[in-house]
């Protein structure tokens, strides 16, 4: 009788430790996931400012975009557009002394 509770008692312990150490690598996987989980939400708020960044320069643009004197001052820079009966003048880029004689 003596042997099968050594026995039973040693299967016992073993059990035990495996559940243990199992229950060890269940807990391990979980910081493993949450130490993934805190490093995404690192990132995606890294890439939350720089589009809040990107929003606020759009915003801008948009109001810019509203103003009539922006919008005509982009046309004459831009496309080189005059008003009727103004004259356009493009003035050169004086020549460079090496080339001219």
């Amino acid at each position: 009788m003596r042997t099968k509770r050594t026995l039973s008692s040693k299967y016992g312990k073993v059990f035990i430790l495996l559940l243990i150490g199992y229950l060890f690598l269940l807990y391990l996987q979980g910081v493993y996931n949450i130490l993934c989980l805190n490093h995404e939400i690192r990132q995606v708020k890294a890439d939350i400012a720089i589009l809040i960044g990107k929003n606020n320069r759009l915003r801008d643009e948009v109001d810019a975009l509203r103003d009539p004197r922006y919008v005509e001052g982009a046309a004459r820079e831009r496309l080189g557009l005059v008003k009727p009966g103004e004259t356009l003048f493009i003035l050169a880029e004086p020549a460079n002394k090496a080339t001219s004689p």
